[in-house]
């Protein structure tokens, strides 16, 4: 989908699945996978997760209410972060949400960095992961080199010009053998 929406000099970043898909709680920053569903479906999967709920009810009542409340919004909520329509998914995209509330960000060892950016014309706090190791909290999952799988430019119209750039990049980024991730896109595509 980069070709689409990523301009006229696309690139699309291939992530490891290791560092989504690990538990830690050194980053209070969370993946899920995309459920592809009709609004139906949404509907059945509600129905699933009450009639659990339901059917649980001892284990349910033994949760403070306070915290039983928190987990149902939080299940809500990735619900509908991480549900798009049937038709997308091709894409087996995962979303990697970071939700700054008081009670997450407490806990979290390493801090995620905001800052006011105007996002399409909207002023918003905007949080970025650090793509780097943290030796001082024995954590290196989210380094450039252990989550870049490859890199795929284009379409563009200057693609070596670019592989160059990048190569560069992720040497410098201390990426093993930068030149063999990255490939380049000859998928022409037609902007209008």
């Amino acid at each position: 989908m980069w070709r689409a929406y990523g301009g006229s000099d696309g690139v699309a970043l291939v992530l490891n699945a290791e560092p989504f898909m690990g538990l830690t709680d050194k980053i209070r920053a969370f993946s899920s996978p995309v459920m592809y569903a009709s609004h139906e479906q949404v509907n059945l999967h509600l129905h699933r997760v009450f009639d659990l709920i339901e059917n649980n009810r001892e284990w349910a009542d033994a949760i403070p209410t306070a915290q039983f409340v928190e987990c149902l919004f939080l299940v809500l909520l990735v619900l509908a972060i991480c549900t798009k329509h049937p038709g997308f998914h091709e894409e087996r995209e995962w979303r990697v949400m970071y939700f700054a509330l008081p009670e997450f960000e407490k806990d979290a060892v390493i801090q995620i960095p905001s800052k006011l950016e105007v996002v399409r014309g909207v002023p918003q706090r905007v949080f970025k992961i650090p793509l780097k190791p943290f030796p001082e909290h024995n954590y290196d999952l989210l380094s450039i080199p252990n989550i870049l799988h490859s890199l795929i430019i284009g379409p563009t119209d200057q693609p070596w010009v670019m592989y160059d750039a990048f190569r560069q990049m992720l040497d410098e980024a201390g990426v093993q053998n930068a030149a063999d991730k990255i490939r380049v896109s000859a998928i022409p595509l037609r902007r209008t």
